[in-house]
């Protein structure tokens, strides 16, 4: 390559030395020898690195630095495409190896760079983060349980203050569930309606005079009772026993006893105490929510055995002594005295709504009925029992309590005692509106006529553990009679239901599909 060099150099000098004279075509033409050098001169010369193209060493310079120009691109080019690659595997691996890429705007440049986060600081801040989180919802969680907790333990404090103990202040509390039934025998049976059978006044000459208090206690106190109710509460998901006390007395000699239902329903465990302190588990016999009057049975033999007497006979004035439990088992067999203020008082009970669902026919009086006196006796000047001790008024009034007259109790007891339930509510002075525990509707003329059915009210749902469900009627069923009167419409099966009270039996007919026709004889349940 040098040599091609020198002698493009040395050719490039004889030219610059040959003359020439006037136009190109009379050139000046040397001397013999030279003829041929000059010819050759004047050709067109070949280069070997740039073609064939004769030019100047000006151009040749220019050229060679375009060239280095170009391969200098080329280089950069090829760098910066080695290095873009080189950056995107780094890219590629920066992704599998770390955990984030932040991206901050710059404000010089339109562009943005990246910065990348070694794993383990991602995983050290992510770390750090999630301890932050996972501590201030711990936090809240711990702060939330306690409030929770103060909430629970307040409200329990404040009913378990007041569970149990007397519920004269607000209404009975209806009990759907199932009454344990048990067989009575026959000699019991007896001794319980030799017992519960109205007194004769003249039958004897103690039960004919008239007692002093002191006497009154010494007579009926052995035969009062105590009562221990246990029962299950729930409160925000949780659940736990409270427990609370009631009153009763006994009613034969071979453990049966009167109280309350709203003392002991719901309970699970039931405990006698006597007047000595000695203690039986009792078990349920029946409880009937619309007169507010239960039975238990504990096991026990040769107990003495409450005098009845006639409520009926009871006048305003006449001296009373109620003996009962209050506050807690530690005073049971508290006696106080005072005098039937009202007979025949019509008492409205009230659900939580205000709306009244019953009405009872009570004793009043003016005798200290305080919360654990529910289910004790009411006794009159002779010692015998006349009512059942069931509510007072609020601690607004004082000395206003009623109690349930013994006549119209007697006849639940005993059905209670022979059946468990209570079929007859006639003798028992409560009065509430009737309710037959379903929902329907209407059955349209055309849709009697489409599916070939006749007109009436279709039963869509069924209280379960009412009368009726228990009778059963059942949903699907179609109302077409109620007793004996054609009903088409819900209105005219309310205005037959609301000549009857709760507890009043009555019979409808229904449509059944395959079965075609059907009586069902129940009685009415209690509206709620």
């Amino acid at each position: 390559m040098c040599n091609n060099e020198n002698e493009f150099e040395k050719n490039s000098q004889n030219v610059n030395e040959t003359k020439f004279s006037g136009d190109d075509n009379n050139a000046y033409i040397p001397e013999t020898g030279d003829k041929a050098r000059l010819e050759e001169n004047t050709k067109p010369k070949t280069n070997m690195l740039y073609g064939d193209n004769d030019i100047s060493a000006d151009d040749i310079e220019k050229s060679a630095l375009k060239k280095t120009e170009e391969d200098s691109v080329s280089a950069v080019k090829e760098t910066e495409s080695q290095m873009q690659a080189q950056n995107q595997n780094q890219v590629n691996e920066t992704v599998s190896e770390h955990s984030e890429i932040v991206y901050n705007s710059d404000s010089k440049n339109s562009g943005y760079s990246c910065n990348y986060i070694h794993a383990d600081q991602v995983k050290k801040k992510r770390s750090r983060d999630k301890s932050r989180g996972r501590g201030m919802k711990v936090c809240a969680l711990v702060i939330a349980a306690v409030f929770t907790l103060t909430f629970v333990a307040f409200s329990a404090f404040t009913i378990c203050d007041k569970m149990g103990y007397i519920d004269e202040y607000r209404q009975m509390q209806e009990d759907n569930e199932p009454v344990f039934q048990m067989d009575v025998p026959d000699s019991s049976k007896s001794s319980v309606e030799n017992v519960l059978s109205v007194s004769d006044p003249d039958a004897s000459a103690s039960s004919s005079e008239e007692l002093t208090v002191k006497q009154i206690a010494d007579k009926c106190l052995k035969s009062s009772v105590g009562i221990l109710v246990e029962k299950q509460q729930y409160y925000f998901g949780a659940s736990y026993t409270s427990a609370g006390v009631g009153s009763g007395f006994i009613l034969s000699e071979d453990g049966y006893i009167a109280t309350n239902n709203h003392v002991v329903s719901g309970a699970t465990k039931i405990t006698v105490v006597l007047n000595d302190g000695t203690e039986y588990e009792a078990e349920l016999v029946g409880a009937d929510s619309i007169t507010d009057v239960a039975v238990v049975k504990i096991d026990a033999e040769g107990l003495p055995v409450m005098e009845r007497g006639n409520s009926d006979d009871v006048e305003i004035g006449d001296l009373v002594v109620a003996i009962g439990t209050p506050a807690s088992i530690e005073l049971a067999g508290t006696v106080t005295d005072g005098i039937i203020s009202a007979v025949d008082r019509k008492i409205d009970i009230t659900d939580d709504y205000g709306r009244v669902v019953k009405t009872m026919t009570l004793i009043q009086t003016n005798a200290v009925i305080n919360p654990g006196n529910s289910g004790g006796p009411l006794i009159n000047s002779r010692g015998q029992v006349i009512g059942i001790n069931t509510l007072k008024l609020t601690d607004e009034y004082e000395g206003i309590g009623f109690a349930i007259p013994i006549n119209g109790a007697i006849s639940i007891m005993n059905q209670l005692i022979a059946d468990g339930t209570v079929t007859d509510r006639s003798e028992s002075l409560v009065v509430g509106k009737a309710s037959i525990g379903i929902q329907c509707v209407d059955i349209t003329d055309q849709e009697a006529e489409y599916y070939g059915i006749p007109k009436g009210v279709l039963v869509m749902q069924i209280n379960k553990t009412g009368s009726a469900a228990q009778a059963g009627l059942r949903r699907g069923d179609i109302i077409i009679e109620f007793n004996g009167e054609r009903v088409e419409s819900i209105d005219e099966v309310n205005a037959e239901k609301d000549k009857f009270n709760a507890g009043d039996e009555v019979t409808i007919r229904v449509f059944r599909d395959g079965e075609g026709e059907l009586d069902i004889t129940f009685n009415l349940d209690m509206q709620e």
